[in-house]
């Protein structure tokens, strides 16, 4: 209970679109206006019903300390785990509206995250596709592909060089720019999110969309049900949960990136998930590209800290993981009344067929030693008794 002098002030701050700021205040004793005394404030970019408090998406733990802030948003880390998440953060209906306009509300405005097709990115992508898979892998025999939030398209048109002829290529992008865009380069991308998807696949790609999804388990489970038995998963993204925010670097992006994951989150997602065989693959950047490429993106001071003394611990992950085959169900053989049922042969001694000239001690050449360690009595075939050495057998 407060005093009677005290009372709550909440005032809407200009910055803060639809936010409020709550302060508790008191007379100023010395000029006899109020000031603030002891304000404990929160500022949302959106309006206050449109955000949502949330335990650690991966361990479900709710402790938690500041890893880092942008855009009026804040980034925690699970302090059982170790995962990064956005929280408070947009409730899915508002996460679903940002993603199909491709701009999310921010404490300056908006922030717009689209930006165009490029080239570059698809000679990044051709290059370290050619890194991830072995020597002529995509290309043995045609494919069913799809690209999870394609974007512009450009992991398609890096696939089109490597992949079988006969091979379909396809990718699914909520952002209608984005696919109207796609459409121009000759791309087959469909306006619409992973939920209406019921076709299978033998490849599922996923390239930086894991940091995006409010519920980094369901949207794994999503992709396994998108693969045929034996089918391969990639998926993209950073370690940012296993670096500090001083070794991040670029921005955080905040709230369009949800999740900040490590590389023990993503094999523990897979593994729960049903997959085998997963395959990490780390490298320092998410593609390859030239200083110059970054001078004219980020200036000078990105290219000082990304290629001259970069030596931080940030890595691009490109998590391989194959979906376990489906075991083939055998049908009883059933016996007609009155058959007898036949009488299996007992298998005989191993026989291991080599290049030998000649067999030992004038043993026929259809016979073969077998392997040793087999019992003495067994070397030989029922009623045979090898000759002596230089006699006729």
């Amino acid at each position: 209970m407060l005093p009677d002098h005290f009372v709550l002030l909440a005032v809407e701050h200009p910055r803060a679109i639809g936010g409020l700021v709550v302060a508790t205040i008191h007379p100023d004793a010395r000029n006899g206006r109020p000031g603030v005394y002891g304000a404990a404030r929160r500022r949302f970019p959106v309006p206050s019903d449109k955000v949502l408090e949330v335990p650690c998406p991966f361990c479900g733990a709710d402790d938690s300390e500041s890893w880092g802030r942008e855009n009026g948003w804040t980034a925690v880390r699970c302090r059982s785990c170790g995962l990064v998440y956005v929280n408070p953060r947009p409730d899915d209906n508002e996460i679903a509206e940002s993603t199909r306009l491709g701009m999310h509300r921010v404490s300056s405005g908006s922030l717009d995250v689209k930006t165009g097709f490029s080239r570059a990115r698809v000679r990044g992508f051709r290059r370290r596709l050619q890194s991830v898979f072995s020597r002529g892998e995509l290309g043995r025999v045609p494919l069913r592909c799809l690209d999870v939030e394609a974007g512009y398209g450009e992991l398609l048109e890096a696939l089109r060089g490597l992949v079988a002829p006969g091979t379909r290529l396809e990718g699914i992008e909520p952002c209608r720019s984005k696919v109207e865009a796609a459409a121009a380069k000759g791309l087959s991308v469909r306006d619409c999110d992973l939920e209406p998807v019921t076709e299978t696949y033998d490849l599922v790609s996923a390239i930086n969309v894991l940091s995006h999804v409010p519920d980094p388990r369901a949207f794994v489970a999503s992709l396994h049900a998108r693969l045929v038995p034996g089918g391969s998963l990639l998926l993209v993204t950073g370690n940012g949960g296993d670096i500090p925010r001083s070794d991040y670097p670029q921005r955080l992006q905040l709230p369009d990136h949800l999740l900040f994951v490590g590389r023990r989150h993503v094999s523990a997602l897979l593994d729960q998930a049903g997959f085998t065989g997963i395959e990490p693959h780390a490298f320092r950047t998410a593609l390859p590209r030239s200083p110059l490429f970054d001078l004219a993106g980020s200036g000078l001071a990105a290219v000082l800290r990304r290629r001259v003394g970069y030596s931080g611990a940030f890595r691009s992950l490109w998590m391989r993981g194959r979906l376990r085959e489906a075991a083939r169900a055998r049908t009883p053989q059933v016996r007609p009344a009155g058959r007898p049922a036949r009488v299996q042969p007992q298998p005989g001694p191993p026989q291991i067929v080599t290049a030998s000239p000649a067999p030992r001690h004038g043993a026929p050449a259809r016979w073969r030693r077998p392997a040793p360690g087999w019992p003495r009595a067994a070397r030989w075939p029922s009623g045979y008794r090898p000759a002596s050495p230089g006699a006729s057998p």
